[in-house]
């Protein structure tokens, strides 16, 4: 599934491959020449990178081999190997040769001119996209590490501590996440979110964060 967002008058692509919850999940925020492409949703398992038409994360350019990668996730645990590219696979800057890499949150993978980084909550994708930034913003540091601008505008339908469990639902904090975050207890983050969901008149992560994306997006 593809949804396409206009946000700050350019397209934001978010490229799923099956309808997910957002909690424990594993995207990949793709740039291309260092410009933000698109936001890939990858699934449990093995997906190749590649040029190919068959590739599970297809990158067009010409320097990109048909089979050039292997993104293998299980669990927690997220590793890359090269096959044999003809102009080799990066992480953080070091190319890797034949070996497979541990992928953490906030690792780069560098694949011609288009870089990957990975994320494991679609809160954290969202903020290492420039362009879901608006026009109200605050500083703030995401899961990924990086210093970003998180779009606070107050929703007249939500009361203030609605609006702090919403944000972080944003964020893509979990229940618990929000509720060490706030202080309160998870059984209070539990009911502010059936309100949220009630108010906004959405059933699900998915919708809630559409629902962002739509009050965020730019004529």
């Amino acid at each position: 599934m593809v949804c396409s967002y206009p946000i700050q008058g350019r397209l934001v692509v978010l490229d799923m491959l099956q309808s997910v919850d957002f909690e424990d999940v594993l995207f990949c925020v793709i740039n291309y020449q260092n410009e933000f492409e698109r936001v890939h949703h990858v699934n449990a398992g093995e997906s190749r990178i590649g040029r190919a038409d068959d590739s599970e994360i297809w990158l067009l350019d010409q320097s990109v081999s048909r089979k050039h990668a292997s993104l293998c996730w299980s669990g927690d645990r997220v590793t890359i190997r090269d096959e044999g590219s003809r102009n080799g696979t990066s992480v953080n800057g070091i190319l890797i040769g034949k070996n497979e890499i541990v992928l953490d949150k906030g690792s780069e993978i560098e694949i011609g001119p288009y870089q990957l980084l990975i994320c494991f909550k679609f809160g954290e994708a969202l903020l290492e996209s420039p362009d879901l930034v608006g026009t109200n913003e605050t500083t703030h540091t995401n899961p990924c590490g990086t210093k970003q601008k998180l779009t606070r505008r107050q929703l007249p339908t939500l009361t203030e501590a609605q609006q702090r469990v919403y944000e972080g639902f944003v964020e893509g904090l979990s229940e618990k996440e929000i509720a060490y975050r706030l202080k309160i207890k998870p059984n209070t983050v539990h009911s502010h979110a059936k309100a949220i969901y009630k108010q906004l008149e959405v059933s699900s992560r998915g919708e809630l964060l559409k629902f962002w994306a739509d009050q965020n997006r730019f004529p």
